[in-house]
């Protein structure tokens, strides 16, 4: 065997024990990447988007499932947009209702 084949072996089974932790570690970098493009979109909650929280939130991120990060997601994009107007924040929460509606409809 080839030094370069053990080596990719080697690399190839260091990944598959630490595929769990890899992929929520991920997933935490995802959430903290999405609310700093939320926070940094809509800096009008400016309670909500300190560093601190948005830190909090990206590492409660890494012990949920993908879909629970998502809801997050939502909740602190509506809560950013209800400080700008009540109203964008209804249209934005309806258009998202609209949707997901089309989405169940149409899945196999």
């Amino acid at each position: 065997m080839t030094p370069f084949m053990r080596m990719r072996e080697h690399i190839r089974r260091f990944v598959h024990m630490h595929e769990i932790g890899f992929f929520r570690v991920l997933h935490g970098l995802y959430m903290l990447v999405s609310l700093v493009v939320i926070a940094g979109a809509f800096p009008f909650a400016t309670g909500l988007n300190r560093p601190w929280i948005i830190a909090a939130l990206s590492g409660i991120g890494i012990f949920m499932p993908l879909s629970a990060e998502v809801l997050v997601l939502f909740v602190f994009l509506f809560i950013n947009l209800f400080s700008l107007s009540g109203a964008v924040c209804g249209v934005l929460a309806g258009l998202v209702a609209i949707s997901y509606m089309f989405c169940s409809v149409y899945q196999s």
